[in-house]
Parts: structure tokens; sequence; C-alpha cells
């Protein structure tokens, strides 16, 4: 009869958790563990919104909106990402323009700066993990309003 000894069994033991290990490794790393939506980022609760105000690249000037609807249209459209905070909150690359927006309530202001594929919400960096905010709907957004 052939039978296994106890360092073969052993052999076969640590290749069969090795062999799942590298199955679930993988696995493990495409799960965004930290992604929040936009309304997490936001310290002021999006409820309480009651004005909006919106500045983009090659403009000095502000719009505003205090229209719940254009304000609900915005958020929408910024919950259509995923956001992961930055490590040490310090990005390792920053383009030179960027859209800054102002969203207030309550007495609470919340400030976010959109770089594309990252944004600053007051003070806290954050990537932007399935795309980029896109400056054409900013753009169009920001000549939409009042």
């Amino acid at each position: 009869m052939n039978s296994l000894t106890g360092c073969e069994h052993m052999k076969k033991a640590v290749f069969a958790g090795i062999s799942v290990m590298m199955l679930v490794v993988p696995l493990a790393m495409q799960i965004n563990w930290g992604s929040k939506t936009f309304a997490d980022t936001l310290q002021i609760d999006p409820a309480d919104i009651t004005k909006l105000q919106l500045s983009i690249p090659g403009t000095s000037s502000y719009n505003s909106t205090s229209n719940r609807e254009r304000i609900n249209t915005f958020l929408r459209y910024m919950n259509k990402q995923d956001y992961t905070l930055i490590k040490g909150n310090k990005p390792s690359y920053l383009p030179m323009t960027a859209s800054m927006i102002y969203v207030s309530g309550n007495d609470k202001t919340d400030f976010i700066v959109s770089f594309g594929n990252k944004i600053l919400v007051s003070h806290t960096y954050y990537e932007v993990t399935e795309g980029a905010i896109d400056n054409e709907f900013l753009r169009t957004f920001y000549h939409s309003l009042d």
C-alpha cells in the first residue's frame, strides 16, 4: 500500500495553501476597500446645501445658484464617481489649473477643487477611482448657472 508520510502531507498542504493565496490575493487587491461617495467626502449634509458657487479655469468669477434642482444635478453628477483617500493627503502631481466649487448651507461651507482625476474637499485629497470629473460638464454647468 502506498501511504504518504507526514512530510509529504505537509508539502501538499503548503502547496494547496500557496495555490489558494495566489488566487485570492489578486482578487482582494481589485476590491476598493476605502472608496466613498461624493456625499461621504463632504462635511455638510447634501440635503442642507442651499447655495453652490463654481469657477472654472480661464474665468476670474464665480457663477452661483440657490436652485435646489440645479444643486441636485451637480450632486448627482459628482455621486457617479467613487473617491478614495490619497495616502498621506499629498498627491504626487496636481495640474496647474482647476475648477473651484463652494457648497454651503446651515452656516457650513465645503470647498471642492477639481483636478480631473483628483479632488480636494475641505483640505482632504481624494482620487477619483472610476474615471475623472469631466471639465466639459463643469464648463457647461458653469454657463448654465445664474
